[in-house]
């Protein structure tokens, strides 16, 4: 599928600056520009912007202090067609509309890069920016150079190394947002040891008590407070170069920023009783009777009680990151060696029926650890043929425990709510009354483990090919392979039958019969599963220099997300011992294709680049919840579009403007078996009496696809006196309608929505900096993610994003 109006305004863009470009080609070769060069290492290798055939955004460490962005949540506001945010369980990572959904079995469609290090699972985003150098957020299909699970792109950090020689130098940071006690430190310090050595130390400290206000506690949240430190290395022998950076973060946080967006039922209730929604007939019965002051579709707004089970609402990630890069020259080849080692642990509690009622929650365990290498060869600078060629290994063990703790008393309200036609008849919990009396138990619980390890082995290699003074060609192949294995189980307890814990399974048909029919889940233990797979990929990249000023490029790119195994509560099963087919899917490929150009005017102070893209998105993985559990399947595939402009312009000495646009056209070219809303599947069962429902999204828009995106801002730069200089910017985001619940449900629809920006800076020539900002002016109240509320169909819950901040910064270079 081509968009024919993105295709043409492309055209039309770069038959314009073809024009443009010869009418300024005689021009001084040496006019200065005020914009500063940008250097990427967007191909495994420095390079200028415009000699990367790719569409790739640069966010400079000044431009990432200036928006104060500390977070990868924060930094996708500036990135047009770019969504990172945390749902409920896993992290939300989008890019061109190329994303994953919700399950621990899933990889990411885009991975990041630390340094070198890739970062695989979507719990590792919760760590900070520290100490940045630049953030390349590379666009499209890269899976030439950086192999698996790049079928979106890369984003791509650099942290700041340490510089041998000269003096000890740093600077420190410090923000703080009133409403909401929000406090951040961030300060690093470099340290030339001697000729050879120099250390790098950085430091950061963030906590906020929270930007939502939960109506039923009185209180604000989610609190949190998060700490991450980084020690580099630098050695500078006679042949060789050593850096090695040791990084260790912590992340806490208490309670939730969830709240009831809709509230109501799919069908009359009485028609809901009747068809066995045992959930929806519990939970209507207890609000309606305990919770009439209930607080729903306010945002920012939550009305929870935090439901406990063994871990508090929220919780904590600790990583810990290893990175040692050895770089030499041997008869003129550039050899760059790179490992890694990384590690997490992750313990979380959510209060998993959103609400005020004390009756689900939610509790996970995370073991992750990850060792990679690569080691990557460049040839000696050539005016005909250069190359490229490495090697790449990853060894990742990932552990996870997932428990559902049940509260079958509803914190003591199910006794005193009436459940018959008798309004005198009461009974003390959920089995009570599901066994009339036969079997009672006040809680129970859910335990899943999901224990896997992954190994990839891939060779790449990429040859750039000078034609002549204009015309460049690069063509890449990347051969991988992929081993898989996993170990699954299920298995429920109860208080009644020997305790709640893991190590106390029960098979009683009362419990396994309320498990099923509250949320499809059954007990199971799966042997070891293997799985293997290998893939192919090739890439292609014309450049033609058109003048000095103006370079054209065309880039063909393929890529893959690995397969694996279902991480859900609700893996698909022949029998407990054997898995159906289903719980295996499939790895999903994509193919790009991108032209574009690189404009550069240094006399005009004037730079920008556009690209059209389109891209063939096949055998997407998808997790789709149907109101009571995830249904996993390879179940689509999606032809993308699109169109992008970035353009800086530095008109005078004190303006600079720059603007990132985003036009993408998302379809479903097939997606007949798609999960049904819970609305819809409500209808299904009342009619033939059957569950799992389907609906064809065929020709419908997905997750995180909205038709445009933008990000603007204007920067004024004034001398006051001979000491101080006054810097004001003004910037907006915006981000059209879009959906964010992965079934289309028109409840999860997000509306379009423009963010404004504003700081207003005092900069001493001493090297302090004063600023007075406000960040969402306007005070959007937007949501980052929804879903339906568990056991109340027609319900939607969503996770707020932050309203207004105003606050102060303070920096100091020394």
């Amino acid at each position: 599928m081509i968009n024919k109006k993105n295709l043409l305004m492309s055209i039309c863009f770069i038959a314009t600056a073809s024009i443009l470009s010869q009418d300024i080609k005689a021009q001084d070769e040496e006019s200065s520009s005020r914009l500063e060069e940008i250097v990427v290492t967007a191909q495994k290798k420095e390079e200028g912007l415009s000699e990367v055939p790719i569409s790739i955004q640069v966010l400079s460490d000044d431009r990432i202090a200036d928006l104060g962005i500390t977070s990868y949540e924060s930094l996708a506001d500036h990135v047009p067609g770019l969504h990172i945010s945390k749902g409920a369980a896993e992290w939300n990572i989008y890019m061109r509309g190329v994303g994953s959904g919700a399950n621990k079995g899933f990889s990411q469609s885009i991975t990041q890069f630390i340094d070198g290090m890739p970062i695989t699972k979507g719990q590792q985003y919760s760590a900070g920016l520290l100490d940045v150098e630049r953030v390349e957020v590379l666009k499209g299909t890269q899976g030439v150079l950086f192999g698996k699970n790049t079928i979106g792109g890369v984003i791509n950090t650099i942290s700041k190394s340490p510089v041998i020689g000269g003096d000890q130098d740093g600077y420190y940071n410090l923000e703080f947002v009133p409403e909401w006690n929000t406090k951040k430190f961030q300060g690093a310090m470099n340290i030339p040891v001697n000729d050879s050595f120099a250390m790098r130390l950085a430091f950061s400290n963030q906590s906020s008590d929270g930007y939502t206000k939960n109506r039923y506690l009185n209180t604000d949240g989610p609190a949190s407070e998060a700490t991450s430190l980084r020690a580099t290395f630098l050695w500078e022998l006679d042949n060789a170069e050593i850096n090695l950076k040791l990084t260790n973060s912590t992340n806490e946080k208490n309670s939730q920023e969830s709240g009831i967006s809709t509230w109501g039922l799919a069908a009359p209730f009485p028609q809901l009783a009747q068809a066995g929604y045992t959930g929806a007939v519990i939970a209507w019965n207890v609000i309606g009777t305990h919770f009439p002051d209930l607080v729903s579709g306010v945002p920012g707004e939550t009305y929870l009680d935090n439901t406990q089970g063994l871990n508090p609402t929220g919780g904590t990630n600790d990583n810990n990151n290893a990175i040692l890069k050895i770089s030499t020259t041997l008869g003129g080849h550039d050899i760059t060696s790179t490992t890694s080692f990384s590690e997490y642990d992750y313990v979380w509690g959510l209060d998993a029926d959103f609400g005020p009622m004390n009756f689900i929650s939610t509790d996970s365990f995370h073991d992750f650890s990850s060792v990679t290498q690569e080691i990557v060869i460049s040839s000696p600078a050539d005016d005909k043929f250069e190359y490229i060629a490495g090697v790449f290994y990853d060894d990742v063990d990932y552990y996870s425990v997932n428990n559902g703790t049940f509260d079958m008393t509803i914190g003591g309200l199910f006794g005193k709510t009436p459940f018959t036609p008798n309004p005198n008849l009461f009974f003390p919990n959920i089995f009570f009354l599901q066994t009339q009396g036969q079997f009672s138990s006040p809680d129970a619980a859910t335990h899943t483990l999901f224990d896997q390890n992954s190994s990839t082995l891939s060779v790449f290699a990429e040859g750039t090919f000078y034609m002549n003074d204009q015309l460049t060609v690069k063509a890449g192949v990347r051969f991988a392979e992929d081993e898989k294995d996993v170990k699954g189980s299920q298995v429920f307890s109860s208080s009644a039958t020997g305790g709640l814990g893991i190590d106390y399974p029960t098979m009683a048909p009362p419990v396994l019969g309320v498990m099923r029919g509250l949320l499809g889940r059954v007990p199971y233990n799966f042997p070891v599963q293997n799985r293997s797979e290998s893939h192919t990929t090739p890439s292609l990249k014309v450049l033609y220099d058109l003048s000095n000023t103006t370079r054209l490029y065309m880039s063909y790119a393929d890529g893959y997300k690995a397969g694996g195994f279902d991480g859900s509560e609700n893996a698909s099963q022949i029998n407990a011992t054997t898995p159906a087919p289903a719980f295996q899917f499939e790895p999903e490929e994509a193919t790009t294709l991108e032209i574009g150009a690189k404009l550069n005017f240094p006399d005009k102070s004037l730079r920008a680049n556009i690209a059209y893209f389109t891209t063939d998105y096949s055998d997407l993985q998808v997790s789709a919840w149907n109101g009571s559990s995830f249904v996993v399947s390879n179940a689509a595939s999606a032809d993308i579009s699109g169109l992008e402009t970035d353009v800086t312009w530095a008109p005078t000495d004190n303006v600079v403007i720059g603007a990132s646009v985003t036009s993408l056209d998302f379809e479903y070219t097939s997606f007949t078996n798609a999960s049904c809303t819970a609305t819809q599947e409500v209808a299904y069962r009342l009619a033939t009496g059957l569950r799992n429902c389907t609906q064809d999204l065929t020709g419908q828009s997905g997750n995180y696809t909205p038709e445009l995106s933008a990000s603007m801002y204007v920067n004024y730069y004034k001398s006051l006196s001979a000491e101080n200089d006054l810097e004001i910017s003004l910037s907006a985001n915006k981000v059209g309608e879009h959906y964010s619940n992965g079934d289309n449900d028109p409840l999860g629809l997000e509306e379009e929505s423009t963010k404004i920006n504003a700081r207003f800076s005092i900069v001493n020539s001493t090297g302090i900096e004063i600023s007075l900002f406000a960040r969402n002016l306007t005070d959007e109240k937007t949501a980052s993610f929804s879903l339906d509320l568990p056991l109340v169909p027609g319900s939607h819950f969503k996770l707020w994003n932050p309203g207004k901040e105003i606050g102060l910064t303070m920096k100091k270079n020394f």
